[in-house]
Parts: C-alpha cells; structure tokens; sequence
C-alpha cells in the first residue's frame, strides 16, 4: 500500500532468511568433516575448502532472492534485465577460470557474478527507498547467535563416531540456537504484528 510498507516487509523477508540460512550453514561447515567421512567417504575430504567457498556463495544468493517481491510490487522488472549483464559476466568468466583453475574456477565465476548482483540490487533499491533499508544488525546479531552453537559444535566433534551421534549433535545444536533465538528479540513487535495479519493467526506471537 505505500513505499514504507513494502520496506518493512522486505526487511522482514531477509531476516526470516538469516534466521534459517545462517544456522543452517553454521552447522553444516562445523560438521562437514564428520559429514563427509561418515556418510559419504574420507577421499572427499579434499573437497572441503570447495564447500566452504561455496556456502559463503549461498548465503549471499540467497539473501538476494528477496529482492524480487519489492521488485515486482514496484514493478522494477527492468532492473532483472539490467541484472543480465552479470550473467555474461559469468559465462566469461567459466570461459576464462575453468580452464585455469577447475571446479573452483567455475564456482568462483559464479559466485561472484552472486555477488555482483547483489551490490547491484543493494545501491538500486537504495535510490528507491532514499534511506538504510539492508538489516546489517540483524545480520550480524544472527551471527553472533550462531556462536554458542558454533562452539558445542566443536566440543561435540571429537565425540561423533557414528551417524546417530552426528544426528544427535546436529539436533543440539539446533535446540541451542533456537533456544538463543527465543531468549533475545529479532522481530520488534511492529514486525510481529505484521507477520501475525499476513498469517492471518497469532501462530507466532511470542516470537522474538
């Protein structure tokens, strides 16, 4: 209904994604090793660096996909066009990074052409909403809520021999995080409220 309502929405879009990404990928790297080695084999272990590069790639692609519902409600389709050029800058970049580097040449293209869509999308909208719209706290306060599993993930690492002790690390981990999440506020009741109206129930009223 106004600029300043899809603003609101759109931070709200991202920091539902930090609160599942984030985590998600903070238990993934902290428990790759033992991922690969029991579920898959130790001759992938080498792989591990080429994950770790990855992820960092996700997670920006995919706060990135939050761009589109401000997009489309502005109806800045154009700028999915104007993005384009991106596109040939990583099929370019496969062309030139491939052959000298491999796989992670070609994920190094990738990613970065991510990354400069990203930039892209950030100074555009910019000029749209006249102000700071990018949560950067809540990024780095999901960050730092992401700690305390970070370390009972190390602690428990030396510990999993098996796939249920994988499991059951995994498990705790997440119990913890959301356990952090539930103690400290995300949402401000305004943001609450919004997404209670958009469910149309209060499934979500003691969110913090």
């Amino acid at each position: 209904n106004s600029l300043a309502q899809i603003k609101d929405y759109y931070i709200i879009i991202v920091k539902i994604g930090f609160i599942v990404t984030i985590p998600l990928f903070t238990i993934l790297a902290i428990n790759l090793e033992n991922i690969i080695r029991i579920i898959y084999s130790e001759k992938y272990l080498v792989a591990m660096p080429l994950i770790y590069l990855g992820i960092l790639f996700v997670v920006i692609r995919s706060v990135t996909f939050a761009f589109t519902p401000p997009m489309m409600a502005l109806e800045k389709n154009k700028l999915f066009v104007q993005a384009g050029v991106f596109s040939i800058y990583n099929l370019v970049g496969n062309l030139i990074f491939i052959p000298l580097f491999g796989t992670i040449g070609a994920l190094i293209a990738t990613g970065s052409a991510g990354i400069m869509i990203f930039t892209f999308y950030l100074f555009q909208f910019k000029k749209v909403f006249q102000s700071a719209y990018f949560p950067w706290l809540n990024f780095f306060q999901i960050i730092l809520f992401c700690l305390p599993l970070a370390i009972m993930g190390i602690i428990l690492n030396q510990y999993i021999q098996s796939i249920y002790s994988l499991f059951s690390a995994i498990i705790l981990e997440l119990l913890l995080y959301c356990l952090t999440l539930y103690c400290f506020k995300v949402f401000p009741i305004k943001e609450r409220k919004m997404i209670n109206i958009q469910m149309g129930n209060n499934l979500i009223k003691k969110l913090k």
